[in-house]
């Protein structure tokens, strides 16, 4: 049993607890938030609002401001912010912060500009007075940069602080993406880039099993070396070169080889349907006067070549042995041994040229372009082997990825016509080569759909094309 007076210990002990717990919420500190807001409007050089502020004092004092906002618009908001001091100091004339913690970050990227300036102004001003305030680590979580119409979401980060000097960064984009950044000499950072099964947050969202890469990065490049992952049964290897002086611009390419081309298809629409194993070499380019603008400016060519796979929705086959039919290749399937050409990616479309596709039964050859809302144009010549028809039969692609349409070109209708009004049976193999080669000599010319950025300046570029030797 416990005596009179132990119990009348506990209970003081535990009011004692309850009261200083409850400061907080007693006496917040909300009198001080207008001076704050003030000095930290004249340091950022943006306008600061703070919704609320308090100080914990277990179950160590901390200090922590809710609903913070900078800039007019709003360039960075932070739903909550703690300074976790380390007690000792705050007696000691140098003081030192235990940590920083800000959670649920959402910037917009022309709040990274403003930071450097202020990093650059305080790291001026501490080498004159020594230092007054050191910190040891930031942390933040559930960060996100905003663009116009995307944004990166899902961001966390660590930086750890040595003497007041930043030592290394620690960064995540999910569960998936980390990445590990040491400062070099020279102002230089080496970063240690690895990811698992995870999904690229820009573009085309590619999903890979495994990535690694090695980079250097200043103030104004960043350059990969090393890049290597796996993604839907195949593998990649390549660089990139980011750089953002005088103006952004992304330069890279890579190899990929045994790609299920599939799923891969599905990304770009979900009624592309065609399989088989991928190879190919694709370039990436793009320039822009700011970050926001690198999506829409992004070019992406390669050469490609699939080997033993199907084209569905269409039967070529069945288009070239009944020509004159306007169903004959709707619906059904196209197997093939190889197909290869060239592709455009741009904000336009798709654009492929040069296409060759054959199996043991035809091949066919041609060029067809995909718009953003799906819309096929296209001419693609056609021969079944084995057949009476002695010549590749010009058609017109139409309709939509899901839905396409073959029909003879006009120019080889009307040859197909005269030839047999004047030569019944052969005549109208031979009146569409006729036609065919009255197309070729005046073709139409190929779309070709290019994005025009605003006047390019000089990019930085590195001193070799990442990819090539």
């Amino acid at each position: 049993m416990l005596s009179r007076r132990k119990k009348i210990g506990i209970v003081l002990l535990v009011a004692i607890v309850a009261l200083i717990a409850a400061i907080p919420y007693l006496f917040p500190l909300s009198s001080f938030i207008p001076k704050i807001e003030t000095t930290l409007s004249e340091r950022l050089h943006q306008p600061v609002s703070i919704g609320s502020l308090r100080l914990f004092l277990m179950p160590l004092p901390y200090l922590e401001a809710r609903k913070i906002t900078v800039g007019k618009p709003v360039l960075l908001e932070v739903d909550s912010l703690q300074i976790h001091p380390r007690v000792w100091s705050l007696v000691s004339s140098q003081k030192r912060i235990r940590s920083i913690q800000l959670n649920g970050v959402r910037a917009k990227p022309e709040v990274f500009a403003a930071t450097g300036a202020l990093i650059k102004r305080d790291g001026t001003k501490r080498k004159a007075d020594g230092g007054s305030v050191r910190v040891d680590r930031i942390s933040l979580r559930k960060g996100e940069i905003r663009f116009d119409n995307w944004a990166l979401s899902a961001l966390g980060a660590e930086m750890l602080f040595d003497a007041g000097k930043l030592t290394e960064v620690r960064a995540t984009q999910g569960e998936g993406l980390r990445v590990e950044a040491r400062p070099q000499t020279g102002g230089v950072w080496k970063l240690a880039i690895g990811a698992r099964d995870w999904t690229v947050p820009v573009g085309l969202p590619v999903t890979f099993t495994r990535l690694e890469s090695e980079a250097v990065v200043n103030d104004g490049l960043l350059k990969t070396s090393k890049l290597s992952g796996n993604l839907y049964g195949g593998t990649l290897n390549g660089g990139l070169a980011l750089s953002w002086k005088p103006e952004w611009s992304i330069e890279g390419e890579s190899m990929l080889q045994g790609v299920d081309v599939e799923p891969l298809a599905k990304l770009i629409n979900p009624n592309l349907a065609v399989s088989g194993r991928l190879t190919a070499r694709p370039r990436y380019t793009a320039k822009a006067r700011e970050a926001k603008a690198l999506r829409e400016a992004l070019v992406v060519e390669s050469k490609f070549s699939v080997e033993k796979g199907t084209l569905q929705n269409v039967d070529l086959v069945a288009a070239a042995s009944n020509p004159f039919s306007k169903n004959a290749g709707k619906g059904g399937k196209t197997e093939f041994d190889q197909l290869s050409g060239q592709v455009e990616m741009n904000a336009d479309g798709y654009e492929f040229t040069d296409l060759e596709i054959g199996s043991g039964l035809f091949k066919a050859s041609g060029d067809v372009a995909i718009s953003n809302d799906h819309q096929l144009d296209g001419l693609i010549a056609a021969e079944v082997k084995g057949t009476a028809s002695l010549v590749s039969i010009p058609f017109d692609v139409s309709g939509t990825v899901g839905d396409p349409t073959l029909l003879p070109s006009k120019g080889a209708m009307a040859g197909a016509l005269t030839g047999s009004a004047l030569l019944p049976g052969i005549g109208t193999a031979v009146g569409m080569k006729a036609g065919q080669i009255a197309e070729r000599m005046f073709a139409r010319k190929k779309k070709k759909t290019e994005p025009q950025p605003a006047k390019p300046a000089e990019a930085a570029k590195p001193s070799a094309r990442p990819g090539r030797q």
